[in-house]
């Protein structure tokens, strides 16, 4: 039986969209609707039973109360869900509101002496910016409420490039399709490094898209949607031409580097994919020990037998797999040791939050420990700041990737931070030069 509230009692989806229709009525006021719902909820009702997610909801809605302005609204919509009804007129103000609602959600909730920690993800539309209605303000914030789990961030606002269903969206469909065949989709590059050798070993190929009418889009304004269609494997296929191709130019500059490539669910279950990669390989020149494919826990798990048959002929090949995001997904450690990797690479938001006495941190040492037992690199991605660095180096740590390193070059500036290293601000230990 699915966990209830029982004090205190908040209004339900039906009064809460009656408040909803009444605050829109008049058509010259401003609104905003917040919608969050609570991450790893589904852990704590699986684990302990519904009593203590009973318990975990009832402290929730307290919490959540404390954080409301006269005039505001919350609701319980079901489940994990809440709403919140603002008169708010500006989205920052509306954004504001909605990180004070996940930052009061942060600290542990005791539950009958069990401690448990949660996060939220919160959703925001603006009445009548986003919406003039009440299905679709709920619509619109709960796009945003997704964008913010997307992205693990607390906080989203409604953009409509990053909903699939909007007009604009399927527009933008139809552009990249064209787009496809006429070059526009482009790479840029950023270097990881060696923390034992101090030598820049790789890079990682992180799609663009040089739209002609929009300029130069990033891949949370495409990414999604192309996973969505049928466009997902034409575009890992060119980002797979334009990042080999890279890499025997820079060869032939005396670059010796690993090429790493992103592979989504999609393709990755395609029985086809290593004959298709092989061929890329072939065209470009380069050998298949210099190309990295990162997959991430969640790809794997979208077909595990299908897809470590193709990680294996992959492997077959020479070509390295590297399991990126690691810590987020909901794979098995019997699956992992299993597969044909080589490397793990430690998910930013534990590298960027690690200390030495935190959770984070301790996960983040766990990993590196689990990596290396298993015969595996362990690569740091999203090391932010220089003390990270030394941080990751005493944790016994192999490799960094992140903007204390380099941000994200186009072809020419990654190619120019490459040939002259000497250039780069000093790091402990960086030895200015490739491997």
């Amino acid at each position: 039986m699915p966990a209830t509230i029982r004090s205190p009692q908040l209004p339900n989806r039906v009064s809460f969209r009656e408040a909803v229709q009444d605050a829109i009525t008049d058509r010259r006021a401003r609104a905003c609707v917040l919608l969050m719902d609570l991450d790893r909820f589904k852990e704590v009702n699986d684990t302990l039973g519904h009593h203590y997610g009973d318990l975990l909801l009832q402290q929730v809605a307290t919490r959540l109360r404390r954080q409301l302005r006269e005039g505001d609204q919350i609701a319980r919509l079901g489940g994990d869900e809440f709403a919140i009804l603002s008169r708010l007129s500006t989205r920052a103000d509306a954004a504001g509101l909605a990180q004070r609602v996940a930052d009061c959600l942060r600290g542990p909730f005791e539950l009958e002496q069990i401690s448990v920690d949660v996060q939220a993800s919160v959703g925001i539309s603006m009445f009548p910016e986003d919406a003039d209605d009440v299905e679709t303000l709920l619509q619109k914030a709960d796009v945003a409420m997704y964008q913010a789990k997307s992205t693990r961030k607390d906080v989203a606002v409604y953009d409509e490039r990053c909903d699939n269903h909007s007009p604009s969206k399927l527009a933008l469909t139809a552009d990249l399709r064209a787009g496809l065949q006429d070059d526009q989709i482009v790479a840029w590059y950023q270097p990881a490094l060696d923390l034992r050798s101090g030598q820049v070993f790789s890079v990682e190929a992180l799609v663009r898209w040089e739209h002609p009418r929009l300029g130069l889009l990033p891949p949370a304004a495409f990414l999604e949607m192309t996973e969505h269609t049928n466009l997902i494997k034409p575009l890992t296929h060119r980002v797979l031409d334009v990042a080999l191709l890279q890499a025997a130019t820079w060869r032939e500059l005396g670059i010796e580097l690993t090429m790493a490539v992103n592979v989504s669910p999609g393709v990755l279950i395609d029985e086809q994919f290593p004959s298709q990669v092989l061929d890329a390989l072939r065209r470009a020149g380069v050998p298949p020990a210099q190309l990295k494919l990162e997959v991430t826990e969640s790809a794997l798990m979208s077909d595990p037998e299908v897809a470590h048959e193709v990680l294996l002929e992959l492997s077959k090949l020479g070509i390295q797999i590297s399991i990126d995001d690691f810590g987020t997904g909901y794979s098995s450690l019997a699956y992992l040791a299993d597969l044909p990797v080589s490397e793990v690479k430690i998910d930013r938001s534990f590298v960027g939050r690690m200390g030495s006495r935190s959770k984070e941190g301790i996960i983040v040492n766990s990993t590196i420990d689990l990596a290396h037992n298993l015969g595996l690199r362990a690569i740091a991605e999203g090391v932010e700041e220089l003390s990270l660095i030394s941080d990751l180096k005493t944790l016994g740590c192999d490799a960094a990737q992140g903007f204390a390193i380099s941000y994200p070059l186009t072809t020419g500036d990654a190619t120019e931070w490459l040939l002259n290293l000497e250039k780069v601000p000093r790091i402990e230990g960086f030895k200015a030069r490739v491997a």
